[in-house]
């Protein structure tokens, strides 16, 4: 199995009315899947909530296999990253407090009345 971004036809052959000759090496656009209206909401934006269809590991017969692998590592390596980290914007330990838990409706003020 060749790579996606690697793709060497031994015959000659044809796509959308267009002759690709026997041994022609074709390099696919991935960006162009990445950027499919049809496929994606919003193409043109950051958006993490979105679905992961992303292509960055292949496709088909040719995905990589060390797809779950690489996101074990990335979470790993991260996590070994921030961990000495004493002040971070994420939070890493915990601060104690303090927490009273009320049934809805009781305490000092409930939703609806005013204040």
């Amino acid at each position: 199995c060749l790579p996606i971004t690697n793709v060497s036809r031994p015959t000659p052959f044809s796509i959308s009315g267009y002759d690709i000759p026997e041994g022609t090496v074709i390099i696919p656009k991935l960006q162009g899947a990445h950027l499919d209206e049809m496929v994606w909401e919003r193409p043109h934006e950051f958006w993490p909530d979105k679905n992961s269809r992303a292509l960055a590991f292949g496709c088909g017969a040719c995905v990589c296999l060390g797809e779950p692998l690489a996101g074990l590592e990335l979470f790993v390596v991260l996590t070994r990253l921030l961990q000495p980290l004493p002040h971070c914007s994420v939070i890493l330990k915990m601060q104690p407090f303090q927490v009273r838990l009320q049934p809805r409706g009781t305490g000092a003020h409930s939703p609806g009345q005013s204040q």
